[in-house]
């Protein structure tokens, strides 16, 4: 009868965290990476910043020599999305030559950059691809 009970116990609860799980009870984060070009190509050094409607900044990253950048952890959700473009090493400290791209200013600000995201859970591309 203990036994029965226990069992029954054990299964109620499995049962009980298989539906948490199921409902989407762990957390609703993505992976974003794409490449940021200007002008058809990489841009080759900056940053990329994601902020959700409260203002908050929710992702940022490096832009590597390529082009390319990767979030992690980044909450689901709508983001506005702002763009950086500055060398490697600060101006004065010897940074590669060419490494920084002007971009226009109104990337700067996610509010007026125009660029906008819907971040989904799980690993997705968002390439940006800036014009003049």
């Amino acid at each position: 009868m203990i036994r029965d009970t226990l069992t029954s116990g054990l299964r109620v609860a499995g049962c009980a965290l298989l539906a948490w799980t199921a409902l989407g009870c762990e957390p609703q984060v993505g992976q974003v990476s794409g490449k940021v070009t200007y002008r058809g190509q990489p841009l080759r050094s900056g940053s990329v910043l994601f902020v959700n409607a409260e203002g908050k900044e929710v992702g940022r990253s490096a832009i590597a020599a390529d082009g390319r950048y990767v979030m992690t952890d980044v909450p689901a959700g709508s983001v506005k999305v702002a763009v950086e473009s500055h060398g490697h090493v600060p101006p004065g400290l010897g940074g590669p030559p060419g490494d920084y791209v002007p971009i226009p200013p109104r990337y700067k600000k996610a509010e007026t950059s125009g660029l906008e995201y819907t971040v989904t859970r799980g690993s997705q591309t968002f390439n940006l691809d800036l014009s003049p």
